[in-house]
């Protein structure tokens, strides 16, 4: 079952049927063209050329890294430059050459997105909502270069704002530690959310 969410359960009776299809796009609409894709590798060369060359400046701050986050997600198993799917591959190829070119490590990370705060009582689908964050906190859980090999495990971030995409986390959280009100204590929550 490639890059969906499921759950396979034990067979008790009968037989298990496995479906499997590929679902192709002909329908008219945008295509993006070779002259675009080249216009958005260059637009993206010029920018990470420029951000390196500033970041050369004394006195000039930057983050110390920049993340962006792979529209599948990938078991640490399987989180390999040779293993991406689709579009994931593609901005993967640009990033690497892009990257080469001005100079800049360009690695793929397991993520770990952690928050904690104060939650209310009532749940919806078995998520508790948050009212009042606490604690927030960004693992990269396993970082490997692109041949690979593990270079670090577990580097923690503060900073949400590392991470490219706006609204990185608005979903439903992958787990959730959940804890009731105790005497005097409101009732808090965790909301865990994993990425690549």
């Amino acid at each position: 079952y490639a890059d969906v969410t499921h759950e396979v359960q034990p067979i008790t009776s009968g037989y298990r049927i496995a479906l499997v299809y590929n679902v192709v796009n002909n329908s008219p609409g945008h295509h993006q063209s070779a002259t675009l894709a080249i216009e958005q590798k260059y637009q993206l060369s010029n920018t990470l050329c420029g951000w390196n060359r500033a970041a050369s400046i004394p006195g000039m701050e930057f983050p110390e890294a920049l993340i962006y986050q792979l529209d599948h997600q990938y078991t640490d198993d399987h989180l390999k430059f040779q293993a991406l799917k689709g579009l994931d591959r593609v901005k993967a190829e640009y990033l690497r050459e892009t990257c080469e070119n001005a100079d800049i490590c360009f690695y793929l990370a397991s993520m770990e997105y952690r928050k904690e705060g104060s939650a209310e009582d009532d749940s919806y689908d078995g998520i508790h909502p948050l009212d009042d964050m606490l604690e927030e906190q960004i693992t990269l859980t396993r970082i490997i270069d692109l041949d690979g090999n593990i270079l670090a495990l577990d580097l923690e971030l503060y900073d949400e704002d590392l991470i490219v995409q706006e609204g990185a986390f608005e979903r439903d959280p992958d787990h959730e530690d959940y804890e009731g009100y105790t005497g005097n204590a409101g009732a808090t929550a965790t909301h865990w959310f994993h990425d690549t």
